[in-house]
This record gives C-alpha cells, structure tokens and sequence, in this order.
C-alpha cells in the first residue's frame, strides 16, 4: 500500500514539474491556445539557438588561446608528461594495465587527454576513458570528469624549476597509479623575436 501511494505521490510531481518552453507553469500553458503555444516554443527555440553559438564562439576562443600558448609559450606556462607502466581505477574492477599516454598541461585552463586500459590486465577487455587535465602552475590534475565536486582525480606536484629541468613524478590520489616524465616547455627567448628557442626537455 505505501508502495502504491509513493507511485501515486511521484507521478503527482512529475506531473507537476512538465517542463514547458520559457519556464511557463503548467496551469498557464494548459490555458495558452495553440498559436500561443507555437510562439512560445519558437521563441525558446531562439533562445537556444543564441545560447549554443555564444557557447560555440567561447569554444573557439579558448581553443584558439591554447594553441597561441603553445606556439609561444611563456615560462611556467605549459607542461608535457609521459606516462609509462602506470594502472588506472576505475572503481568496478580495481586497477589496470594503461597503455603509455602522454598529455598537455597548461595553466588555468583544462583540457583532456585519452587513456587506454585493461580490466583485470586482460587485453580482450579494451576500455576507453577521457581524464581532464587542470594545471595551477605547480599542480597538475587528472580526473574522469570535468566536475568541479568530482573527487576521482589524481596529481602531479612540482616547483616550476623542477619542471623546466624535467621531473619524474609519482602519481597521488584515487584514480592513476605510477609515475609521469613531466617537462616545461618554453621560450627562453622570449625577448629576442630574432632567435626564439623552444624548449622540450623530453
């Protein structure tokens, strides 16, 4: 019997939060005509078709910043890592085998890289997974989604002198398990236009 009333109860509320174009209540939109119910529904429409080309537009502009970054990047801007013999967790079946996988870190800004592993160390159990990578100048973050609350992450922790020179350092954290080649890449001319000297430390 409380089964059924708590079906009952949540129908009730589904019912009750229909969602209707431009926010309307539900009480309101039953009393629109249809012609009304058209301009609504055209003007959300307009809304969203904004929304996505102001959202496309930010895209490109991010993406064309990082890749100004990396055609001249500063000191203590932008950092390479290789990872080797490292596992991953995935939290259903424990740890397992990565395929080596490199990624870019760049400060302030997040990107993502691609890894590749084994459940169970098995090789016929191929799995995909897109970490996000974050950089504040020191530290770098993994983790398997780009949510601010996600706490699935794992990090790298150098001063910007070790990584200029190029450092070995151990994974920290719940998701990544081993160690990553990690080096600064930048111009240590950046003053000279007439001799720009790019450095990878790889």
């Amino acid at each position: 019997m409380i089964k059924k009333i708590s079906l009952i109860i949540g129908c009730v509320i589904l019912a009750s939060c229909t969602m209707h174009p431009l926010g309307i209540a539900d009480d309101t939109w039953q009393a629109m005509t249809p012609e009304q119910q058209a301009q609504a529904y055209q003007k959300q429409a307009d809304i969203d078709a904004k929304e996505r080309a102001s959202q496309q537009a930010q895209a490109a502009a991010e993406k064309q910043q990082i890749a100004e970054i990396k055609a001249n990047p500063k000191y203590g801007q932008y950092v390479q890592c290789i990872v080797e013999g490292a596992k991953y967790n995935d939290f259903i079946d424990g740890s397992s085998t990565v395929q080596p996988f490199n990624f870019d870190a760049i400060s302030n800004k997040t990107l993502n890289t691609n890894i590749t592993y084994y459940r169970n160390g098995d090789k016929f159990f191929e799995e995909h997974k897109q970490l996000f990578v974050s950089f504040d100048g020191q530290q770098i973050t993994l983790c398997d989604s780009d949510n601010q609350f996600n706490n699935k992450c794992s990090t790298l922790n150098a001063t910007s002198k070790q990584y200029s020179k190029g450092v070995k350092l151990k994974f920290s954290g719940s998701i990544l398990n081993g160690f990553a080649k990690c080096d600064m890449v930048y111009d240590r001319h950046s003053n000279n236009s007439q001799n720009k000297n790019i450095v990878i430390n790889l």
